[in-house]
């Protein structure tokens, strides 16, 4: 998605335009990428905090700690990259930082909507678990 986007642009906006259009917002878009890693790092931390839970336990025995902390390393790594490469395509004037900064933001903004997706299945697992506790909890009542 994200290569298809960057072509997309690139095709039908023009490299040179897009080159100058990057290198003149690169500080409003690092901002925005700001934000996001903001956001990516409390998500992890958040996640990391619910490992020391019933539900984080419930979590390792089941090996999906891992796939989550990995995903939300994941785009706070992306996103600390695009980050970096706007700034660099903000105070230069060669075009290659450019093209970077804008593959990377464009990745940065895709793979975000991935995170919140994981929130979401995060969630649900959540869900699943308390229901699970519930079940279990409403069992051993019964003896």
């Amino acid at each position: 998605m994200t290569s298809l986007t960057y072509v997309l642009l690139i095709v039908s906006a023009g490299e040179a335009k897009l080159v100058r259009f990057v290198s003149s917002t690169a500080g409003s878009w690092s901002t925005l990428v700001g934000i996001l890693i903001g956001l990516s790092v409390a998500l992890f931390v958040l996640f990391v905090h619910s490992l020391s839970t019933d539900f984080g336990d419930w979590l390792i025995t089941r090996h999906a700690d891992g796939v989550f902390k990995t995903a939300f390393m994941y785009t706070l790594c992306v996103n600390v990259l695009a980050f970096s490469a706007l700034v660099v395509a903000g105070y230069s004037k060669r075009p290659l930082p450019s093209y970077v900064a804008l593959g990377l933001l464009i990745y940065a903004l895709t793979n975000f909507v991935s995170t919140i997706k994981n929130v979401s299945d995060l969630l649900k697992l959540q869900r699943t678990f308390r229901l699970g506790r519930g079940r279990a909890n409403s069992i051993d009542s019964m003896k």
